[in-house]
């Protein structure tokens, strides 16, 4: 938002859409509130049950690292499906299937834990990698970058995103196979009859 902001102001003919900057703003909050939310409600949740389970004489299977993890993920998830609920519902002129709903919003919600997860571990291995480092934050950055990577791979490799339904409903087709030059002599050969 802040690049985005500065590019409108030191080139306002580039950029002049300042509601679509308010906007994606707004998505950003929206969903990062939501999954921070999320994964902090998880991981009490998930320390709440291994303190019960320990209270009463047994072992429990949520260990912090386990709690915290599925924290990462259901947060990363219920921020990107947040994010894309509200851009179909905002930000897109066109009508939405149930099905299309479903995928789109499904397909978010396992990119965004996957991505949160991921960036999760990365930076927690930097950050014991440098443990006593002068610069704190390195793990923070790295797993950051990580987890951003990590959700435009697959979301470029993923089926079923935005793209993909537009173009379904533009009436776009995948590619047919090339005929076979056997095809093409055939197709040229019956061409007069």
């Amino acid at each position: 938002m802040l690049t985005t902001s500065g590019i409108i102001l030191i080139d306002e003919h580039r950029l002049p859409n300042w509601r679509e900057l308010g906007t994606s703003g707004g998505l950003g909050a929206l969903g990062s509130g939501s999954g921070a939310l999320t994964e902090q409600m998880l991981i009490s949740l998930g320390t709440q049950r291994a303190i019960q389970s320990a209270a009463a004489g047994g072992v429990s299977s949520l260990t912090p690292g386990l709690s915290t993890g599925l924290g990462r993920f259901g947060g990363g998830g219920v921020g990107a499906a947040v994010v894309e609920a509200a851009s179909m519902g905002l930000l897109e002129e066109r009508s939405h299937s149930g099905l299309e709903k479903t995928v789109r919003i499904g397909r978010a919600f396992v990119l965004g834990g996957t991505s949160a997860a991921i960036g999760g571990a990365v930076g927690a291995a930097v950050a014991g990698a440098v443990a006593g480092s002068f610069v704190p934050v390195v793990g923070t950055v790295v797993g950051l970058l990580a987890g951003a990577a990590t959700y435009y791979f697959l979301d470029k490799l993923t089926p079923g995103g935005r793209a993909d339904w537009d173009g379904k409903e533009a009436g776009c087709q995948p590619k047919a196979a090339a005929p076979s030059s056997v095809d093409a002599e055939e197709i040229e050969s019956t061409e007069g009859y």
